[in-house]
């Protein structure tokens, strides 16, 4: 009886790596085939990276396609690596606290076309009309909401216009944008939210720092503070510390 209980945890255990070692293989096919029909276009997953006991999820070398377009065609949207971690035993106090959001090199490819509209409206589904329904009043989530930590890093923004003759493509590149203590409801850390912000176009850089505090009625108050090493960033930063004092 010993000998046989044995045998079935050893086939148990077998079990749980095949599904384990599958699981990847199997999300990655789904992701790629439902994002594909949602979106009109050609999504392409190249790994899905899972740790169940962690509640750690990462996409890698995601790439997002018009429908009649290459593989080596220049992506719409692309990204090295996306990655999630969610803090499990948050779930019992009732929020969904996600320790960690990293965004590793997007990408985002934008043209104006010739009849005025953007290339990534194609990606947007249709619009539906909808019937009229009668009104319920919502009652107010017990649930909250937090992330501790996002950072996007090495993302970049191309644009072309083909409406405007010989107009020369606009890039931007952003070194790294940092998120602390994300959260809609004031009691979910009790402290701001922090923001520091670098963005590098050409040989200028603009660095920013921001700081937004949750209310009860949604509602954040922001404050805004830059750093201007150039001449170049100056103009930059009388700006946006003009756009601030009008918020």
């Amino acid at each position: 009886m010993r000998v046989l209980r044995r045998w079935w945890w050893a086939i148990l255990l077998v079990l749980v790596v095949i599904v384990r070692v599958a699981l990847p293989s199997i999300l990655r096919s789904q992701i790629e085939t439902r994002a594909s029909d949602a979106l009109h276009a050609n999504v392409h997953v190249g790994d899905v990276g899972l740790c169940l006991v962690c509640g750690a999820v990462a996409l890698d070398d995601v790439a997002v396609r018009a429908k009649d377009a290459a593989p080596d065609d220049e992506a719409l949207i692309a990204w090295k690596r996306f990655a999630v971690n969610l803090r499990w035993l948050m779930l019992f106090k009732k929020t969904v606290r996600l320790e960690t959001v990293e965004l590793v090199e997007p990408h985002v490819a934008i043209d104006r076309l010739q009849s005025g509209a953007l290339n990534l409206m194609a990606l947007v589904p249709a619009s539906q009309p909808k019937a009229e329904a009668e009104t319920k009043p919502v009652e107010p989530s017990t649930w909250k909401f937090g992330i501790d930590y996002v950072r996007l890093e090495q993302g970049d923004v191309r644009f072309r216009d083909f409406v405007l003759p010989n107009a020369e493509p606009l890039g931007v590149n952003l070194q790294s944008i940092e998120v602390r203590d994300i959260a809609f409801a004031p009691d979910v850390y009790g402290k701001p939210s922090n923001i520091r912000f670098v963005m590098r176009l050409d040989q200028g850089v603009l660095r920013t720092r921001a700081r937004f505090r949750p209310r009860n009625e949604g509602l954040t108050s922001p404050n805004f503070s830059s750093q201007s090493p150039s001449s170049r960033e100056s103009v930059a930063e009388a700006s946006l510390q003009s756009a601030s004092r009008d918020l």
